[in-house]
């Protein structure tokens, strides 16, 4: 049942207070994402791996259900003039893309409730190995015909399949892409500005 205890066999009981849970989250959940947006905006060295379909920065409530229970950037943050712009404000239910990474791994790690996009480059991916991250990855080419032809399922697809090779959520999977879908790296962690500092920290080992 939803938002239940697991407290050992049987029947789950419910937790009555998700609902108030997460009304008071609301407020920190979009300063947390305000704050990795202008943490981003404020680095130059982030340029390089903003993607070229915008990045975005997104975080849930403990208790996210929907895409309307996760926060983000909307219109993505894009290169501009040289640095880093967020096109819009932050708030609930601007990215079902992010929201579908999300939510995925929260399935499996209630604490896994951010995620940050970046453009893909193989030493980055290398850089986050080595500043000692644990980094998983899925194949868009083996994705089901079934799963391919419903939209918005194949990042929940993609993201099952990373943690299933990982074991655990991992904090980093990346794609190669294919036709039409830009090759990118996502970052995952437990609040916003968690996941621009692992990001930080694997671009400091570059």
């Amino acid at each position: 049942m939803k938002f239940s205890f697991r407290v050992g066999g049987g029947r789950r009981p419910v937790n009555p207070l998700a609902p108030l849970y997460n009304d008071a989250e609301r407020f920190h959940v979009l300063e947390e994402v305000r704050r990795a947006s202008k943490l981003i905006e404020g680095d130059v060295r982030f340029l390089p791996y903003i993607a070229e379909v915008g990045t975005q920065v997104a975080m849930a409530l403990p208790y996210a259900s929907d895409r309307g229970d996760v926060a983000a950037v909307e219109g993505r943050i894009v290169k501009l003039h040289g640095s880093s712009r967020a096109v819009g404000p932050v708030k609930f239910g601007a990215s079902r893309h992010m929201a579908n990474v999300i939510l995925t791994a929260m399935r499996h790690d209630l604490n896994v409730r951010a995620a940050l996009n970046l453009h893909y480059d193989p030493k980055l991916v290398e850089a986050f190995k080595r500043a000692g991250f644990t980094v998983s990855t899925f194949d868009r080419s083996l994705e089901p015909v079934e799963v391919k032809a419903v939209e918005g399922r194949t990042l929940r697809w993609g993201v099952e399949e990373a943690i299933k090779r990982a074991g655990c959520v991992p904090d980093v999977i990346y794609d190669l892409g294919e036709v039409g879908k830009e090759p990118m790296i996502r970052v995952l962690g437990r609040t916003a500005t968690e996941v621009v500092g692992k990001a930080l920290k694997a671009i400091a080992e570059l």
